[in-house]
C-alpha cells in the first residue's frame, strides 16, 4: 500500500484502511462511504465523484496537511493506546471495554 500511495495522485474509497494510510501519506482523499476518517475526506456518491476529486486535488497541500494532522491527533488520542505506559493505559483500556460490553449486552427495560 506504501508503495502505491507514494506515486498516487489521491484516493477514492468506500470504506478501507488505504483511506486513512492515505491521510498519513496527504494525498487528496474522496469518501463515497461512512468510515472512521469521513470527516476529513471529500464525500461523494456516484453522481458527484468528478466534483469531489476536483475538490480534492484543487486544495493546497499545507491546508489538506494540517486538517489530516488534526483528525489523525485527535483520532489518536481518542482511540489509540500506549502500551508501553501500563499506568495510564489501564484505565483507557478499561473504558474501552466497558464501552464494548455495554453495545453487546442487552439492556433489560424498567418494569
Amino acid at each position: 500500500v506504501h508503495d502505491v500511495l507514494e506515486h498516487a495522485r489521491g484516493v477514492v474509497t468506500v470504506n478501507s484502511g488505504v483511506g486513512f494510510e492515505a491521510l498519513l501519506a496527504i494525498r487528496p482523499l474522496v469518501c463515497l462511504g461512512r468510515c472512521e476518517y469521513d470527516t476529513v475526506a471529500h464525500a461523494a456518491t456516484p453522481g458527484t465523484l468528478v466534483d469531489a476529486w476536483r475538490r480534492a486535488c484543487a486544495e493546497p497541500h499545507a491546508s489538506r496537511e494540517q486538517r489530516y494532522a488534526r483528525f489523525v491527533d485527535w483520532f489518536l488520542a481518542r482511540h489509540a493506546v500506549d502500551l508501553s505506559r501500563p499506568r495510564q493505559s489501564e484505565p483507557v483500556l478499561r473504558r474501552q471495554l466497558q464501552r464494548a460490553l455495554a453495545q453487546v449486552q442487552p439492556t433489560h427495560a424498567a418494569a
